[in-house]
């Protein structure tokens, strides 16, 4: 049970953290800075990108958590792993959400990658490198 809430607490702190810094990164990537003071634009990205994080943490479920599954058995614990993995599954994200219309080695694609790198490492520091460590 232990192994279980370590893997579903990090999948969802990594999901938003990945969802957020894509949200801050799209936003401040076309210059839309919205004529709001610091505080309140800071206040902005931190709740949107958290509402953003919930929906990949939605979209990317399935996919996560086969890769997630595979991981464990294999006890994939290292971080290049963790790092592609990510990557991956930010750009399928960003790909089922726009109806594989997006632009995967344009700005779209870059984002979702470099976030769902992040988020891979987020996830490996929480959980990921003790992978195959079955608790119970």
């Amino acid at each position: 049970m232990k192994t279980l809430t370590r893997i579903i607490i990090a999948y969802l702190f990594s999901s938003i953290i990945a969802g957020g810094l894509f949200f801050s990164l799209f936003v401040n990537s076309f210059r839309i800075h919205m004529n709001l003071p610091i505080v309140e634009r800071i206040y902005t990205v931190l709740s949107v990108g958290i509402m953003i994080g919930t929906v990949a943490a939605f979209y990317a479920a399935i996919p996560s958590f086969v890769v997630i599954f595979i991981a464990e058995r294999r006890r994939w614990n290292g971080i290049a792993e963790h790092l592609a993995i990510g990557a991956l599954i930010g750009m399928t994200c960003v790909g089922v959400v726009s109806g594989f219309g997006a632009d995967f080695f344009g700005r779209e694609g870059l984002l979702s990658a470099f976030s769902g790198c992040v988020g891979g490492a987020v996830y490996w520091l929480l959980s990921g490198r003790k992978a195959g460590t079955f608790q119970t």
